[in-house]
């Protein structure tokens, strides 16, 4: 079932959500109008629109790890922050980690493989690279540990579950903006194209949906760059 972006590396967790939700009170952010996609998890799959409805509670206090690239902008604070909330309100241990950056691929491993060392009963990873965590990804499911892609994507397919947007549309959407404004047969414009960090799944998902919307347009896009 898919439900459809001063440098410091902590090891140690960010945050940890083991609070009584006694008290805490916000207003319910589900039910949540989202997107089933058949095949399940397939970047080409069937799109089809569903209401989804959290649960009131967890079955038991679970202890889940949550691996994250970092935390060095307000995107990914944010996630952190609902990550943690949500924990509250249900009722689960959560342990928060961040691997310190987009290069920080060897780091982000370890992290996965101390929240497993540390008796977790599943793990969140907000991938910093779409294949490099398919080798890890593999050992913790083998081990019957849900493993749950957030955000950014991965190509296994050993993983649970997916939360994640549609990057590719992101991409599409400024692409036909340009293209809209740059139509063929108007004046030829000349774009630069930054789609972020190389390797990771959101970037080439991006970049493929806006490459695809300005071809044929009077838009020249410039080699992409890549950090």
């Amino acid at each position: 079932m898919t439900k459809t972006l001063t440098k410091l590396t902590f090891s140690t967790a960010l945050a940890v959500a083991s609070l009584p939700a006694t008290g805490f009170a916000q207003d319910a952010w589900f039910p949540y109008e989202a997107e089933e996609t058949t095949p399940a998890f397939a970047a080409d799959g069937e799109r089809t629109p569903i209401t989804y409805e959290a649960l009131d509670k967890a079955a038991q206090a679970w202890s889940i790890c949550a691996v994250l690239p970092h935390m060095k902008d307000a995107y990914w604070l944010g996630v952190d922050y609902g990550l943690v909330e949500e924990a509250r309100r249900l009722g689960v241990k959560l342990n928060v980690t961040e691997a310190g950056g987009y290069t920080e691929l060897a780091n982000q491993i370890s992290q996965i493989e101390d929240c497993v060392a540390g008796g977790a009963d599943a793990v969140i990873v907000g991938a910093i690279s779409y294949d490099g965590l398919n080798s890890v990804i593999s050992e913790v499911a083998g081990q019957g540990i849900p493993v749950i892609d957030v955000i950014n994507g991965v190509s296994s397919q050993e993983i649970a579950g997916k939360a994640l947007v549609s990057f590719n549309t992101m991409g599409s959407e400024i692409g036909k903006f340009l293209a809209e404004k740059h139509p063929s047969g108007s004046e030829e414009v000349t774009v630069g194209w930054f789609p972020g960090p190389a390797g990771a799944g959101w970037v080439e998902a991006a970049n493929t949906g806006f490459m695809a919307a300005v071809e044929g347009s009077a838009v020249k896009v410039l080699e992409p760059r890549y950090g």
